[in-house]
């Protein structure tokens, strides 16, 4: 896969008090505010998929969070049925990602007219003329009666916050890129721009790639050390995913199909990944956890997949080193062992 779209676990963030041994990388990351084109959708969507568990999830990340959830909740409450009716058939063949991956290339300035005009107008979607009509209808109300005063309110608020995240990242000078290659030794080969953009949405992260841009929504409570990880993963992704081309990898994920712990963790959460995707995805996250123990001795004791964390431990206890190991063929041993 090239494209990541969400992270459908809800993977937290850390945040940290100073840094370790100062090690941020600078390059060419760029934090920006919240940013209509994103906002919009994603926060449409949050309010489509509320449940009764919601309150629960939300509460339980922030203050902010629940603030937020109560904001959707009443906003959800105050529209009419046929604005419901609306919402669910805008988001019915579509996500939110789906949407916002192509409103991605419009400029950051576009408004409320530009967005609508944009999708109701593009052929890149699997979107009927109903469809199109209702995407108009829906948020154009939606935009002028509720969101627009939240939103600049927002916006307003985590204004500082994005000017320190940028002040802390460009204040470095670690070249993150060649740490990855040296403790993987694999050559990266597509080097990319890190895009950030505060989104209103605490429960998850999407992932964008444009060209060499890597675009990606953090929260209110992300840090420097979240973007940080962010990139690692993705670089971990890009050097990983050429398992998928191995022959001794695709036998053992084969084997993997009998793991019922791994299988059950598929048909749950992956439904936008293969099966030899999903146990790529799983040494990815725990090679991106080693990755975070080798450049600031970040040390993990949860898992958010099935075999991140015992990946994440048997590179520890092997001391894994490029100079002596082969990352390909320690991961096709660790799955042999499992």
């Amino acid at each position: 896969m090239n494209i990541f779209k969400y992270i459908i676990l809800i993977i937290p963030f850390f945040s940290f008090i100073g840094f370790a041994n100062d090690k941020v990388e600078t390059n060419n990351i760029v934090v920006k505010n919240l940013n209509l084109k994103i906002s919009l959708i994603e926060t449409a969507y949050e309010i489509y998929l509320l449940n009764d568990n919601s309150e629960e999830e939300y509460e339980n990340i922030s203050s902010f969070s629940y603030n937020h959830y109560k904001w959707l909740k009443n906003t959800k409450n105050n529209l009419d049925k046929d604005m419901l009716k609306k919402l669910d058939n805008i988001f019915i063949n579509n996500s939110s990602w789906d949407y916002i991956n192509l409103l991605i290339e419009i400029d950051d300035n576009s408004s409320i007219d530009n967005i609508i005009d944009y999708i109701i107008n593009t052929d890149k979607l699997n979107i009927s003329n109903e469809q199109k009509k209702d995407f108009k209808d829906f948020f154009t109300y939606f935009y002028n009666e509720h969101f627009k005063f939240y939103f600049n309110k927002q916006k307003f608020l985590l204004t500082k916050k994005q000017s320190n995240l940028n002040k802390i990242i460009n204040n470095s000078k670690v070249d993150l890129v060649k740490f990855v290659e040296n403790i993987s030794g694999e050559k990266i080969d597509k080097i990319y721009s890190p895009i950030f953009y505060y989104s209103l949405n605490p429960k998850s992260t999407s992932y964008f790639i444009k060209d060499n841009d890597l675009i990606t929504t953090i929260s209110e409570y992300s840090s420097s050390y979240d973007i940080i990880r962010i990139c690692i993963s993705r670089y971990s992704k890009d050097i990983l995913d050429q398992l998928l081309f191995n022959d001794k990898f695709l036998m053992i994920s084969n084997k993997l199909k009998n793991d019922t712990d791994l299988v059950d963790s598929y048909n749950k959460y992956s439904s936008s990944y293969s099966f030899e995707e999903w146990c790529v995805e799983n040494l990815v996250e725990g090679f991106s956890k080693y990755l975070d123990y080798k450049y600031y001795n970040m040390q993990y004791d949860f898992s958010n997949y099935v075999y991140d964390l015992k990946f994440y431990n048997y590179l520890k206890d092997i001391n894994f080193d490029s100079l002596k190991d082969n990352l390909f063929e320690t991961c096709v041993k660790f799955y042999s062992n499992v």
